[in-house]
């Protein structure tokens, strides 16, 4: 299930493996921490320049940071949209993290209906070359 940053929401939330709780003894045992942060949109950074034309960003929640300091190695991670809608919680993939902004403490997301309408297009015509025809539901 996927959606877009400007469909309505209740609350972002990033969720991934920092590079910060990962432990490794040197050997064969590694051990992480998953962290779910809530996330709340934010303005382009200055630096962003033309990566900002498909990127959206988020700044971690205020508090955030006794989780996690820094989104070095959550790259990739992705990052939800949450709605409450009649009592239950919905969720759609919206983005990738793809960029941090130290200094402002700004997440760059790449919106996952890039990478998804790729997918979907590649799918298609591998479908195609295949002679299976056309996936079920596209036009």
């Amino acid at each position: 299930a996927w959606s877009d940053h400007v469909t309505e929401y209740d609350h972002w939330a990033l969720i991934g493996i920092p590079s910060e709780s990962v432990d490794y003894d040197g050997e064969s045992e590694i051990k992480t921490r998953l962290v779910l942060t809530p996330l709340v949109p934010a303005e382009e950074p200055a630096l962003a320049g033309i990566k900002a034309l498909n990127q959206f960003f988020a700044h971690p929640v205020t508090g955030s940071e006794k989780y996690v300091k820094d989104a070095d190695g959550l790259s990739g991670s992705p990052v939800f949209n949450l709605k409450k809608v009649e009592g239950r919680w919905l969720y759609s993939v919206i983005g990738v993290q793809s960029g941090w902004y130290p200094n402002s403490k700004t997440l760059a997301i790449c919106p996952f209906s890039t990478f998804a309408l790729e997918v979907e297009r590649i799918v298609a015509e591998a479908l195609n070359e295949g002679g299976q025809g056309e996936p079920a539901g596209a036009a």
